[in-house]
């Protein structure tokens, strides 16, 4: 038998105190016996049955959030990074068995959250994030790529959100020697868009120029997976899952199954307490199991 909850026990001290500080009623030394089961059954007592390795359908996934300040542009509503945000949320609730992790990067990658299944964590940590605090400015794919090669989770399909920054030479040949598929999810317009800093101030150059951001057009010839923002969050998460659904690979995981025995001194509490409060009570007061000596002195 296996104690899921010992901590529980913890309580049983002051119980055993209880009990032998009150000898002299019956009543009392059955209600704290009551509360003994109580606090057992609370404790689960189980018994550990074998494992089982079951195959649950799930992929790897490395979500890679540009937060560079272009990502504020708002030729995508309400802007790029928000966009981007939602449909992040919106791939967490899509498969609660896929392992995903989660990294922001601008000119160096950062990890916000581990591979997990546990995507309400994921969700925090990305509700969290404060990007006024990011210091480093501009976009590095090249370094992002080596991080995530650096990356050992098995077979992993990378989702990359981001406007593609300036960079005029996108070395796409750290991801083709790994095991690594990459699907890109860009954000903006062709057309481009100015930049608007926390002030709604334009944003310009040295030379007083308006910065204009588009999306990079190298993107589209890093892989075959490439969209662009549809017309809500939740149908591009869609259509960026759907892509990478097809090479969904099943991963094997121990499962550890209870028979669960809280039941036994729950039923027997309310026994002892239905016994206790009817006329029953007389036949608890006969039975030798509570007939205790009442000379017992705690030392």
């Amino acid at each position: 038998m296996t104690i899921l909850y010992p901590t529980f026990l913890w309580l049983l001290i002051p119980i055993l105190v209880l009990f032998f500080q009150n000898l002299d009623s019956f009543k009392n030394r059955i209600h704290i016996i009551i509360l003994f089961l109580v606090i057992l059954s609370i404790s689960r007592p189980v018994i550990k049955e074998s494992p089982k390795e079951i195959e649950i359908e799930g992929k790897n996934i490395i979500i890679a959030l540009d937060v560079s300040y272009s990502m504020n542009a708002r030729d995508v509503k309400p802007n790029r990074y928000e966009f981007a945000k939602s449909t992040i949320l919106s791939l967490l609730k899509l498969n609660p068995n896929d392992n995903i992790m989660l990294i922001v990067f601008t000119s160096n990658p950062l990890i916000l959250s581990p591979a997990t299944t546990d995507h309400p964590l994921i969700e925090i940590a990305l509700n969290s994030l404060k990007r006024e605090f990011i210091m480093t400015k501009g976009t590095s794919l090249e370094n992002l790529f080596k991080k995530v090669v650096s990356i050992n989770i098995g077979s992993q399909n990378l989702i990359l959100i981001t406007d593609g920054g300036e960079e005029e030479d996108i070395n796409s040949d750290i991801l083709k020697s790994s095991n690594i598929s990459l699907t890109i999810l860009a954000m903006g317009s062709k057309e481009g868009s100015i930049i608007q800093n926390r002030d709604n101030r334009v944003l310009k150059n040295e030379e007083g120029e308006l910065v204009i951001s588009r999306i990079n057009p190298l993107l589209k010839s890093l892989t075959t997976s490439y969209f662009t923002a549809s017309n809500s969050p939740q149908d591009t998460a869609n259509k960026i899952y759907k892509s990478i659904d097809k090479k969904a690979q099943k991963s094997k995981k121990m499962q550890y199954s209870y028979l669960e025995l809280y039941q036994i001194p729950l039923f027997l509490a309310m026994i002892l307490f239905f016994m206790l409060h009817t006329r029953w009570v007389t036949y608890l007061k006969n039975s030798k199991l509570f007939n205790l000596n009442l000379n017992i002195k705690l030392f």
